[in-house]
């Protein structure tokens, strides 16, 4: 039998965690499940068993350590090496 594999989340860095939720909670009417300003929230898509987004202020991440990503200055767009993390989890 094959395992079947989903997203159960990721975590965003934005400038502002008060405006994030204004989007997504407000024009995209997405379930805002916990808000706690400055520095954190978490967005719900998909009711029970959908994903999560977290959205944790960039002076918030780089207390827990987080090397924060910047637009290039100079217009041009780049990749970046860094891999995204995501929690993916098995159900039977």
């Amino acid at each position: 039998m094959r395992d079947k594999l989903r997203l159960e989340g990721l975590t965003l860095t934005v400038q502002s965690v008060a405006k994030s939720v204004e989007f997504y909670g407000g024009a995209l009417g997405l379930e805002v499940a916990y808000h706690w300003e400055p520095a954190f929230a978490m967005i719900k898509v998909g009711g029970e068993l959908g994903v999560s987004i977290g959205l944790i202020s960039i002076e918030e991440a780089r207390k827990e350590g987080a090397e924060v990503m910047t637009r290039p200055t100079s217009g041009r767009s780049t990749s970046s090496s860094r891999p995204m993390t995501l929690t993916l989890s098995s159900r039977n």
